[in-house]
């Protein structure tokens, strides 16, 4: 019997690690971000445009350089919000930076808020990996909606 419990210990130990690996995208940028891309041929106004464009279009709000808030998913409210009556946002601070001429990373990393707007009331808790995948995805389309765009010819 106890080689069964030997068989079904190390299966749980390999689904483990399956599900915690399975999780990861391939992040070609490595910016230290929970996600990133790299993107070549754009001016750093082009670049900021199409993020803020893709961002818009999924349902988020900005009032900051880069910074863009959505109210989070019922769940994730009931989850976290606590007893407050106050809806949870879901914040993504984006990060850009241009490590050569011509050559710029693109970073995203996402947190939960509460009390949003609400001075020193107001707090921002990092996701540590739950939303990478919305994270890269977002970044994802601000990369394939450049590529459809032409470059300007200071980067041609």
């Amino acid at each position: 019997m106890s080689k069964f419990f030997q068989n079904v210990a190390g299966g749980l130990v390999a689904l483990a690690l399956l599900i915690v690996t399975g999780c990861r995208t391939t992040d070609a940028a490595h910016s230290g971000d929970m996600a990133s891309v790299m993107i070549t041929g754009h001016t750093e106004a082009e670049i900021r445009q199409a993020v803020a464009a893709v961002f818009l279009a999924h349902g988020f709000e900005t009032d900051s350089d880069l910074v863009f808030d959505r109210k989070a998913a019922a769940m994730e409210t009931a989850a976290y919000g606590g007893w407050s009556t106050n809806p949870v946002w879901l914040r993504m601070r984006v990060v850009l930076i241009s490590p050569e001429e011509g050559r710029f990373i693109l970073g995203c990393n996402a947190f939960l808020v509460k009390d949003r707007n609400r001075g020193l009331l107001e707090d921002e808790q990092s996701y540590t990996f739950q939303k990478r995948d919305e994270c890269k995805d977002l970044l994802d389309q601000v990369k394939a909606r450049l590529a459809r765009e032409p470059a300007t010819s200071a980067n041609q």
